[in-house]
């Protein structure tokens, strides 16, 4: 989290704890309605089913055709949000535009991961910076879509 700490200043969350943080899919869409809600999507651009035209070209017939299903479900996932602007902040961005900045410590936030486990690490950073109204996706994007980009490529 960008200083060192000791061993007796770390506070272990438990799984119960993050799991109470953690929307299924029909809940993470009616709050994702509310007033106020930041929605934040963490997924590499790879996960997000983006690669190079020349990366692109070298795909089968097959792969092709799984990449395109994936970016159409992808679409519908991101819609069902409604039409709020969706942030996309790599975990690595997240602490310095999201979480250390104090215009988003009392708001809303939804945060997205591919599969529902990077987030886990991220719940450490939120409580460390007082942050108290964030929730999860439960399993991630993956739970939503069904499948990943990358498993095609």
């Amino acid at each position: 989290m960008g200083k060192t700490i000791t061993e007796s200043e770390i506070k272990y969350i438990p799984k119960a704890d993050f799991k109470k943080r953690c929307l299924s899919w029909e809940d993470f869409k009616k709050k994702a309605g509310e007033r106020g809600v930041k929605i934040i999507d963490t997924r590499d651009s790879v996960q997000k089913g983006f690669m190079s035209q020349s990366d692109e070209e070298a795909l089968d017939g097959v792969s092709i055709e799984q990449l395109e299903k994936f970016r159409a479900e992808n679409k519908k996932f991101l819609a069902a949000l409604g039409k709020r602007k969706i942030m996309s902040q790599s975990f690595d961005m997240l602490q310095r535009h999201v979480i250390g900045n104090k215009r988003y410590k009392n708001q809303t936030l939804l945060i997205v991961d591919q599969v529902g486990k990077q987030v886990r690490w991220l719940m450490y950073q939120l409580e460390a910076a007082g942050i108290k109204h964030y929730y999860f996706l439960d399993k991630g994007a993956f739970s939503v879509i069904g499948s990943q980009a990358y498993g095609n490529m």
